[in-house]
């Protein structure tokens, strides 16, 4: 029981336990909310607008090329039609002409020497059955385009009437990435002329400056890469691996794009640019398609992580700090109330140890209500405490005198020192004059007749005196035990209740069982008792209380014998 008391916190322990179990959590509730709410403000706020801002300014500037590019088409779409009636009337009045003045006469009229953007000319002439038969370009004389585009050559050419003009837009050549326009008319003798312009790489090499100067001056574009429709890369654009053709396949419609985090605030962004036609809708059926410019867009958003690193850790070190000082101030304040607390306990311990040592009670200091009235209430407690125990005192003194006096009226008994029960008679006054409860035991020892008759009658007296023994080792100072005749006992528990003086009893009787006679051997000492309690509400008399535990006992025998 001592060792438990003693493993007991204090009040300020405990709640400084308390209080470090609350900031932890406070802490640690804190940071998982400032990241989840900082990490909505800064996709929200911060991410979300620069990736969008940065993205729209890149696609500003390639909407702007591709209009551009549309505006430069438009433009030199109108000279190819104007060359390919001037050809088409030439060859209309003379087919035989020679492949040297078909040349010359387009030269002539295109004067690409002095041209800011055509680089060349080159005309075919393609029989009905789909075979460039005469050209001023050697690597495509005999090439099939039947075979070569068939889909091409179904939908477009072979299916023109006669006079009719196809002018395809400007494109990039698939096998080259070059910009090209080429224009088709079917002659009268169902035989068709195509003119295709070169154009100098002026426009790509004007984008790649452009798109330099924008990664320059971003802090967030670490590359940029363009590919043709077919994937073909442009200028130093590295080539694509099939998960980065699968990822631009993800992208649905020209305003959108698709966006793959690659780690470490680093992500790839995919999205294709497709200039609509005059129907609204993508041609994929020429041999050279119309131009389509797919971008891979590289962002380095390490800056902008940071930047909510660094909120983050901010945050939580003012939550943090917050929370400590208020930890702080808390373990102040309920010093400031503890301070008095202790001290009251050093004074009831005080007390406690010498409860009628002369000291000054003083007056209540704290000016916490709750601790002054605790204090008041102790020195209420303190005086009438004080004032019970030298009442105590003095009436015990009188007990001590009054039992002298008994004593000397020859009111113990001879065998073992106890008192008999003329002193009972006598002592029964004081217990009614005192106003205070009792309990009153009756003992008879169990088979002393057998005993004297067994063992002899000094071994009885023998017997009567260790219970005597044990009595008096056993009962409390203020308690009295009694030899009330023969084999009976008696015990007066001054100020005591039934659970308290069994548990007097079971001692005794513990004891007893340990007890062993020299000389004897076999002999086991034994006790039966009762007992009944006596108080000032209780309307019995002490003879009624007296009969009362010698019945009580007398069924203890009872039962022991049925035992």
């Amino acid at each position: 029981m001592k060792k438990h008391e003693n493993e007991k916190s204090s009040f300020f322990s405990l709640l400084l336990k308390n209080q470090v179990i609350f900031a932890c959590t406070v802490i640690i509730g804190t940071f998982f909310a400032i990241n989840l709410l900082l990490e909505k403000f800064y996709n929200k706020y911060v991410f979300e607008p620069v990736f969008e801002s940065t993205v729209n300014y890149v696609s500003a500037y390639i909407d702007e090329w591709q209009r551009t590019v549309q505006t430069f088409d438009v433009s030199y779409k109108l000279f190819a039609a104007q060359l390919l009636e001037s050809v088409g009337k030439e060859l209309e009045e003379d087919f035989n002409v020679s492949d040297e003045y078909l040349t010359d006469f387009i030269n002539s009229q295109t004067d690409i020497e002095r041209s800011l953007y055509l680089e060349k000319a080159n005309w075919y002439l393609i029989d009905p059955d789909g075979i460039i038969q005469r050209t001023n370009y050697a690597t495509d004389l005999f090439l099939d385009l039947s075979k070569a585009v068939p889909r091409y050559w179904q939908s477009q050419l072979s299916s023109m009437e006669k006079g009719q003009v196809l002018l395809e837009n400007l494109s990039f050549e698939v096998r080259t990435n070059r910009p090209r326009i080429f224009v088709y008319k079917k002659l009268s003798n169902d035989w068709i002329l195509e003119i295709g312009f070169s154009i100098k790489p002026v426009l790509v090499e004007k984008m790649w400056k452009n798109l330099n100067n924008i990664i320059e001056s971003s802090k967030y574009i670490e590359e940029i890469r363009l590919y043709s429709v077919s994937f073909l890369p442009f200028g130093h654009s590295v080539k694509l691996d099939e998960h980065e053709m699968e990822n631009f396949s993800k992208v649905q419609s020209e305003r959108d794009y698709f966006v793959e985090s690659i780690g470490d605030s680093m992500f790839k962004l995919y999205k294709n640019w497709i200039p609509l036609t005059d129907e609204g809708k993508i041609d994929w059926s020429s041999y050279s398609v119309h131009f389509t410019v797919r971008a891979l867009i590289l962002l380095n958003f390490k800056e902008l992580a940071l930047f909510k690193t660094q909120l983050i850790f901010i945050f939580s070190c003012a939550i943090v700090s917050a929370v400590l000082i208020s930890v702080f101030i808390n373990l102040r304040q309920f010093r400031r109330i503890l301070l008095p607390i202790a001290k009251l306990l050093d004074r009831i311990e005080k007390f406690r140890n010498n409860p009628l040592a002369k000291e000054a009670p003083g007056k209540p200091e704290s000016r916490i209500k709750e601790v002054y009235e605790l204090e008041r209430s102790f020195q209420e407690m303190q005086k009438s405490v004080v004032s019970q125990m030298i009442s105590q005192k003095l009436a015990n003194e009188l007990l001590e005198q009054d039992l002298e006096k008994y004593k000397s009226e020859a009111l113990i008994d001879s065998l073992t020192g106890l008192y008999n029960y003329r002193f009972l008679l006598r002592y029964r006054a004081n217990l009614e004059d005192s106003q205070k409860r009792f309990v009153i035991c009756f003992i008879d020892v169990d088979g002393l007749k057998d005993i004297n008759d067994n063992y002899g009658h000094s071994v009885g007296d023998t017997v009567l005196k260790i219970i005597a023994e044990k009595l008096r080792a056993v009962i409390r100072k203020k308690d009295v035990a009694l030899r009330i005749g023969g084999d009976e006992f008696a015990i007066i528990f001054d100020d005591a209740d039934l659970n308290e003086a069994e548990n007097v009893m079971r001692r005794i009787e513990s004891a007893l069982s340990d007890t062993k006679i020299d000389n004897v051997s076999g002999l086991k000492i034994s006790i039966s008792y009762g007992l009944a309690e006596g108080s000032v509400e209780s309307q019995a008399t002490f003879e009624e209380i007296l009969k009362s535990a010698d019945i009580s006992m007398y069924r203890q025998k009872v039962s022991k014998k049925r035992d």
